[in-house]
């Protein structure tokens, strides 16, 4: 038995419990943000040994299936590289790398040559997915707003960085000629992503399946678990009804699988589509 000054004595069952609902709903909270942490995290590290980055080069003389290819992975290039060594030696532009197996060998299968890292930062590509799938973990389930935006920041800033620093090698490539080759073209810079034209070749370059995993998983992350515990609505409509502010990042996954698939037009599309929705959220936000 407890007494106060103002009451008489009263039990102490009678003391505020705990609400059940309340109890339940942290729970709840709780399991859906590590739950779409987690898989975001499993996409980031699913997506190391994917490509990151692809090309398909035709020609006259090269079409259909035989069309010259090149894929970048984190640590290695992979496709004709026999035969782009031999037009680069023509027009002055350095070698891709030494095959691992020699051209001419009768071991070697088009498409099948294979290219060490032809760039230092190739290195980071490992320890960055790393630190991308703890990245989304921490966006999904932490609740330090400077935390949170740090880790923002990174996921979304690496698939970013990627294509950038390959678009560098490739205007490195297209401007690093020798004058003492065969030809002398114009300097020229493939698209690091959608069609370019170099001369007689048609140069279609996409996202690989690696880097659109990251993206996709920085859009769950983002979105995903905000909306899961702060929606009210039936659970048919938890996906209908998304602000300009979520829209966007889920409008950006959207397009990176369009660039993947070869639809440049519609990955056009959805970045706009997410421009436009982040000049809503910043209009709303400072109006």
């Amino acid at each position: 038995m407890t007494a106060s000054a103002d009451q008489g004595f009263h039990s102490a069952d009678d003391a505020v419990q705990p609400d059940p609902l309340v109890g339940a709903a942290t729970k709840r909270r709780r399991f859906v943000s590590w739950a779409v942490g987690i898989l975001a995290a499993v996409l980031c590290l699913v997506a190391i040994p994917q490509p990151l980055w692809k090309a398909l080069l035709e020609a006259p003389q090269y079409h259909g299936d035989g069309a010259l290819r090149l894929t970048a992975y984190g640590d290695r290039l992979v496709g004709d590289v026999c035969e782009l060594n031999d037009l680069n030696h023509y027009i002055g532009m350095r070698r891709l790398g030494e095959p691992s197996i020699p051209c001419g060998s009768v071991a070697l299968g088009r498409g099948d040559n294979t290219v060490g890292r032809i760039a230092p930062e190739m290195v980071l590509w490992l320890p960055a997915a790393l630190v991308a799938a703890a990245a989304v973990l921490v966006i999904a389930v932490n609740s330090r707003r400077w935390l949170r935006r740090l880790a923002l920041l990174f996921v979304w800033g690496f698939p970013v960085g990627v294509l950038v620093m390959t678009q560098y090698h490739l205007y490195d490539f297209g401007h690093d000629l020798d004058p003492a080759a065969a030809f002398h073209p114009t300097p020229f810079t493939p698209w690091v992503l959608g069609p370019s034209t170099i001369y007689q070749f048609s140069v279609n370059a996409r996202p690989g399946l690696g880097l659109v995993l990251i993206v996709i998983a920085a859009a769950i992350a983002t979105v995903l678990p905000r909306r899961l515990i702060a929606t009210r609505l039936p659970p048919g409509e938890v996906f209908m009804g998304f602000t300009a502010l979520e829209l966007a990042p889920l409008l950006v996954a959207a397009a990176a699988v369009m660039a993947m698939l070869g639809r440049h037009g519609w990955a056009v599309v959805g970045l706009g589509g997410a421009a436009v929705a982040l000049a809503a959220a910043a209009v709303r936000k400072w109006s």
